[in-house]
This record gives C-alpha cells, sequence and structure tokens, in this order.
C-alpha cells in the first residue's frame, strides 16, 4: 500500500458529485 487508500479508491471510480 502507498499510504493512500481513500486516495485509490477515489480515482477507482467515477466522480459522484460531478
Amino acid at each position: 500500500m502507498r499510504g493512500s487508500l481513500a486516495q485509490e479508491l477515489l480515482l477507482s471510480h467515477p466522480p459522484l458529485g460531478a
């Protein structure tokens, strides 16, 4: 793990707020 699991998940799925 690079340490930014949240960031990995955010980049993994399309922006829900867009």
